[in-house]
């Protein structure tokens, strides 16, 4: 009986070695991570050579967020993925590349659409006589708050249409210029209008929010740059 009873635990140890394994994905273990991912809009609308792309690159399993290219170009993300920088806008109709690298070496690719309104129209039409030539949109005073720095900021707004303009103002303390675009995303019966903005600064700095308008070129706003600083701001006359 003894020596039945060896045979028969031998045979079973030699099936339970040759059983196979079955691979566990574990996501939060220091196995496989899923590939990176990012938010972004699929089409920018701007009315100058330029245009301000804003995103977010979304954390994997392991709250790692992605590092971001734009058309070859690193660009620093907010402690929640969030991003925002400036690109060339041609004449017309024109794409930028936005890339997500994750630390294992995958990437995800996004390409996005940029149209240039106002070049566009320019290429397409005539020249105008001088005394023909339009004067421009008009412009609104624009004060900017930006915790972390002490004086208030000035600048302006232009409205290019209905849906939307750019922003502009400037940082004395280092003499740093910053750009971007302010679009509406809603607008009721009552007359007050909402939307978004983001602007890009040549010091490095950005910054992306809300804004909310009671009348046609009056009302405020608010928002956190890539350091989650606040930015506060009120335009109109």
């Amino acid at each position: 009986m003894s020596n039945r009873l060896a045979v028969l635990l031998l045979a079973a140890a030699v099936c339970a070695a040759a059983a196979p394994v079955q691979a566990q994905f574990n996501p939060t273990g220091s196995g496989m991570v899923s590939p990176p991912r990012v938010e972004i809009p699929p089409r920018f609308v701007t009315d100058s050579d330029n245009a301000v792309i804003t995103g977010t690159a979304l954390p994997n399993e392991r709250n790692q967020i992605p590092e971001i290219t734009v058309n070859g170009i690193r660009v620093p993300t907010d402690a929640n993925g969030r991003f925002t920088t400036t690109v060339d806008a041609p004449p017309g109709v024109s794409e930028a590349k936005i890339v997500a690298y994750n630390q294992n070496g995958m990437n995800a690719t996004v390409t996005v659409t940029i149209v240039n309104r106002a070049s566009a129209s320019r290429s397409a039409s005539p020249a105008q006589p001088a005394a023909l030539a339009p004067t421009g949109p008009p412009r609104i005073p624009l004060a900017v708050l930006w915790d972390g720095i002490d004086s208030p900021l000035s600048g302006t707004m232009t409205v290019s249409s209905d849906e939307g303009g750019r922003l502009a103002f400037t940082i004395p303390r280092d003499g740093a210029t910053c750009s971007g675009m302010w679009s509406k995303s809603s607008g009721g019966a009552s007359g007050v209008s909402r939307g978004t903005w983001a602007a890009a600064c040549s010091n490095g700095q950005s910054a992306t929010g809300t804004y909310e308008s009671a009348g046609t070129q009056s009302g405020s706003g608010r928002g956190t740059d890539a350091n989650g600083r606040t930015v506060r701001m009120s335009f109109g006359r």
